[in-house]
């Protein structure tokens, strides 16, 4: 894929993710040439929205991926960020899950894989 594609791709997941599955808190979604994509629709409790993109790369990275992409929906307004969706390739699932519960601490990791 090339790095349009990566971009173009993530922020079309943040906002379907944001809009027709808001209530799917956090999960991976299985994606073409084995990438994939960590969603997150659940901001932390009295921090900026912007604060969960790096423990999402840190997890990517801890479970062996590399972040492709990242993007959040919506781009503007008071809810702006709220959905965050980071394409990467190479981690492994369990371990993305893993990862990403200790990164965020008391926030629940991703509870089910959605289907594509």
């Amino acid at each position: 894929m090339k790095t349009i594609t990566n971009e173009a791709t993530a922020k079309s997941l943040a906002r379907e993710w944001h809009e027709d599955h808001f209530e799917e808190r956090s999960c991976t979604v299985d994606l073409e040439n084995g990438t994939l994509a960590l969603i997150d629709n659940n901001p932390m409790s009295g921090e900026a929205m912007e604060a969960r993109v790096p423990l999402m790369k840190a997890a990517v990275t801890a479970a062996g991926g590399t972040v492709l992409s990242v993007s959040a929906y919506p781009e503007t307004g008071p809810s702006a960020g709220y959905t965050v969706a980071v394409l990467l390739e190479g981690a492994d699932d369990e371990e993305l899950f893993r990862q990403y519960a200790e990164k965020v601490h008391a926030r629940p990791a991703p509870t089910a894989r959605a289907p594509r």
